[in-house]
């Protein structure tokens, strides 16, 4: 201490006034300088303290509050779910994502489900329609082979009636 003062009054500002004498914080019995012991003592660690959130009772030592904050029921969090910029009570967060997202994604899953089914029919169509394209293939094949047939009879025909 750089403080100047009468050597009889030594004793008893080095005992009760110095602001450099060590003090023992009482939470963690830290020695702390006199001037900055209430300061450490209202951050100190081992200090008890309610969790800062409304309607939290907690109570746990300081340096735990961390910890209990990415906990806490009462703590505002971000949603989960990409996309989603709704802050909500992690109490809450359960029956959000219910209620936001899980619907949403069903109804989701059943209209794809529905372009399934309706490209399953596109397809059993399209199936259908390429054998009757077959069908109508193979008919016009034999139709062609009939009217060469018939043509090369009639051919016949004249030529045996020339002769």
């Amino acid at each position: 201490c750089a403080e100047t003062m009468l050597r009889m009054h030594l004793k008893e500002h080095k005992a009760k006034t110095c602001e450099e004498r060590l003090l023992k914080c009482r939470h963690c019995d830290t020695k702390v300088m006199s001037r900055l012991l209430a300061e450490h003592q209202g951050r100190c660690p081992e200090a008890w303290g309610k969790c800062p959130n409304a309607l939290c009772t907690v109570q746990c030592a300081l340096g735990s509050m961390s910890y209990h904050r990415q906990i806490c029921p009462q703590e505002e969090a971000a949603c989960p779910c990409p996309g989603c910029d709704a802050r909500i009570l992690r109490k809450d967060m359960d029956a959000h994502v219910v209620s936001s997202h899980l619907h949403s994604a069903a109804q989701q899953l059943q209209s794809l489900w529905g372009e399934i089914a309706g490209l399953k029919a596109m397809a059993g169509s399209e199936q259908r329609l390429s054998a009757a394209a077959a069908v109508a293939a193979e008919g016009a094949q034999r139709l062609a082979k009939a009217t060469e047939d018939k043509a090369a009879e009639e051919e016949k025909v004249k030529a045996e009636r020339i002769a």
